[in-house]
């Protein structure tokens, strides 16, 4: 058995192998390894050059460093098919990050453009406030409005237009167009608030408000996309690299060196990584397994076993409990009054008429006050001065993972986690439990999961999909159950997140037993929780218009306004002046009515809160999507929950289990690329 000489060359420092099957021609070994981060794995496979051939070898190595056999041959190409294989996927890998390159530049101009519009928005409200909301200016408010919503139109075709624009010559003219129309945008607001004599302070401190908060969301996105941008032009340049070394690397594999990727001392340059990853690639006889793993929708995404909401962890106690959940909202340990101060202000929002900045009203609904009555005296019975969270009229019927809203364009976005309670009406310790009724009133707590960056959301994924593989029966469900309460608590609770961050992003109801008819609302934590004194506060519902505009020309001229592909993908705003502050849903097939373009009017309205809640949904016991009054599980869940909308989620979902090149030129990972949600502003259902 011969010994290589220790050599030191421009990739990495190489050590010595031992070679069964060695010529006295000298050979150079490039290795892929494949060891894990300790070294445990002791193997990495060696590129050698013999003749017109390229042999693959596979060598065992002791760690940590040091290669010892490699005198297994695997596989072996002849080197000018090797060589066009290496070419064609150098040039993949260009061509998918060029192409995401020029859709992240486009996405950031749109955001940049809406950031201008902003601005000079806050600037004007801000103008009015200080001016005490200003005196009437004389001119027709109606005229203005007509002017307003048509620009506002225009202005989106001619931001679809750029989308889809390539030539730098009509980009220019198209942004040219656009900024004019942003400033007419601008214009016609401030007059109508002139004309309105400005408005009442406090409806502009509102709009002011919610200009602020679209503002900083747009800052986050454009501060994503930034960072998206300078990663693909960065791995562009490293592609680059690939193709002029490719000729230099190949002769090296003609010399008498061996590599052993996993030593410390490795010195080569990202370029020279990344060609020897994809020798391995182009040396596996089928490649990376691209093939969609089998998710188990009911374990992994919507929790449909029954054992589950019956376990000890959706008790009083458990980290289901809605107890447990407040308790983290509150800031982890909070005193009964602290509690009842909460969900008295909560409650105070059904007790008064509230009118939002599109002038939209919602009524009191004051009978919901009675349910905090009632939970006073149970807990006073218990010697608790307060409410006492142990008692609470609520019952989990609903966990959910929620990873197919994320943003795209914001780094390490995981989308959402919820769980969904429904309203008792009695206060009881043992809310899972049969014999305490339940009311027509769901509660949603919606978290927002984020983690370090894009390439740790496949590792949030497949905590979720690890839970297909674990057993849920009647009489065996521990071992899930006690997987499923560790990874809600990564979401829900304080200081057990480990690389996952979250915090409520909103909580949401959908209610008939306050009044008539059913209705939606949306809530806001404020402050952003961790906070005794935090508290839900009413916030319009996203998506969905004011009813007052239902089949209306208005109506027509905003949707007619949206691109039906930007209608499907969600990428697209409500104006404050149209959103409502509230969604009735009456039963209407469908729910919303939009004159004009068909298609567009039944995508718009799914997108709404009460167009998917609506019974052309095949929505359950009402409009629900999880029904308060059938079995736990999956008996509880919405056909259109179950059939038509969780294959988009599971499609959505796999991707992020499969490896990075299965979805782009390896090694990058352009996810975003595959990302059909171009999403420019957050997702709702």
């Amino acid at each position: 058995m011969k010994k290589l000489p220790l050599l030191l060359s421009v990739l990495g420092l190489w050590t010595a192998c031992s070679d069964n099957q060695q010529t006295d021609s000298h050979v150079q070994s490039i290795a892929s390894n494949l060891s894990d981060k300790d070294g445990k794995l002791a193997k990495t496979f060696l590129y050698l050059i013999e003749g017109d051939t390229v042999r693959q070898r596979e060598c065992q190595v002791a760690a940590p460093q040091g290669v010892q056999d490699c005198g297994t041959l695997r596989s072996s190409k002849k080197l000018n098919v090797f060589r066009i294989e290496l070419e064609a996927d150098i040039t993949l890998s260009r061509n998918r990050v060029t192409s995401s390159l020029a859709s992240l530049k486009l996405d950031r101009d749109t955001l940049n453009q809406r950031r201008t519009t902003l601005t000079t928005q806050i600037q004007n409200l801000q103008n009015q406030i200080n001016q005490g909301g200003g005196t009437p200016s004389g001119e027709n408010v109606a005229e203005l409005q007509a002017a307003l919503n048509f620009a506002l139109s225009e202005r989106e075709k001619i931001r679809q237009q750029l989308q889809q624009a390539r030539d730098p010559a009509q980009i220019a003219q198209l942004k040219s167009i656009l900024a004019a129309f942003d400033q007419q945008v601008s214009d016609l607001q401030a007059r109508i608030a002139a004309a309105q004599g400005g408005g009442n302070v406090a409806e502009l401190k509102k709009q002011l408000a919610e200009a602020q908060a679209s503002l900083n969301q747009v800052n986050t996105d454009l501060a994503g996309v930034n960072t998206k941008i300078q990663t693909a032009e960065a791995q562009k340049i490293v592609i680059d690299e690939e193709t002029s070394i490719l000729n230099v690397t190949l002769e090296k594999l003609k010399q008498s060196v061996v590599f052993d990727a996993r030593d410390g001392s490795f010195n080569a340059t990202q370029a020279e990584k990344q060609l020897s990853s994809r020798f391995h690639k182009l040396f596996q006889a089928t490649g990376p397994d691209c093939t969609p793993p089998t998710i188990n929708a009911l374990k992994e995404l919507a929790i449909g076993d029954s054992a589950v909401y019956t376990s000890r962890e959706a008790q009083v106690g458990g980290a289901w409990h809605i107890g447990e959940t407040v308790k983290q909202l509150l800031g982890g340990n909070p005193t009964p009054a602290q509690v009842e101060a909460f969900f008295r202000n909560w409650v105070q929002n059904w007790q008064i008429e509230t009118r939002f900045a599109s002038g939209d009203i919602i009524q009191p609904r004051p009978d919901f006050g009675n349910v905090l009555t009632e939970w006073k005296q149970a807990s006073e019975a218990r010697g608790v001065n307060g409410l006492d969270l142990r008692i609470a009229p609520f019952r989990l019927i609903g966990i959910t993972n929620r990873m197919d809203l994320r943003n795209p364009l914001v780094s390490g976005d995981a989308g959402e986690a919820r769980l969904t309670y429904a309203l008792l009406d009695r206060s009881t310790d043992r809310p899972q439990d049969a014999g305490v009724n339940a009311r027509s009133f769901t509660l949603i707590f919606e978290y927002k999961v984020s983690v370090g960056s894009d390439s740790e959301i496949g590792r949030w994924a497949r905590l979720w999909h690890e839970l297909g593989s674990q057993p849920c029966t009647a009489s065996s469900c521990d071992a899930y159950v006690t997987r499923l309460a560790q990874i809600t608590r990564m979401f829900t609770h304080r200081n057990q997140g480990g690389f996952v961050q979250a915090r409520l992003s909103q909580a949401r109801t959908n209610e008939i037993a306050f009044g008539n008819p059913w209705e939606l609302r949306e809530f806001n934590l404020q402050p952003a929780g961790g906070d005794a004194n935090a508290r839900l506060i009413l916030a319009d519902v996203k998506k969905t218009p004011k009813d007052s505009i239902n089949n209306t020309a208005e109506l027509s001229r905003f949707v007619s306004g949206l691109t039906l592909d930007n209608l499907i993908k969600n990428n697209y705003e409500i104006p404050v002046n149209l959103r409502g502050a509230k969604a009735h849903v009456t039963g209407n097939t469908p729910q919303w009515t939009v004159p004009g373009d068909a298609q567009k009017s039944r995508v718009f309205n799914i997108n709404t809160c009460n167009g998917c809640h609506s019974s052309d949904q095949t929505v359950i016991d009402g409009f629900y999507h999880i029904s308060p009054f059938q079995p736990f599980g999956s008996a509880a869940m919405s056909n259109h929950l179950k059939n038509d909308d969780m294959p988009r989620r599971v499609t959505n979902f796999a991707s992020f289990l499969v490896e990075p090149s299965c979805q782009a030129g390896t090694p990058f990972d352009a996810r975003l690329a595959a990302d059909a949600p171009r999403m420019l502003s957050r997702p709702v259902h």
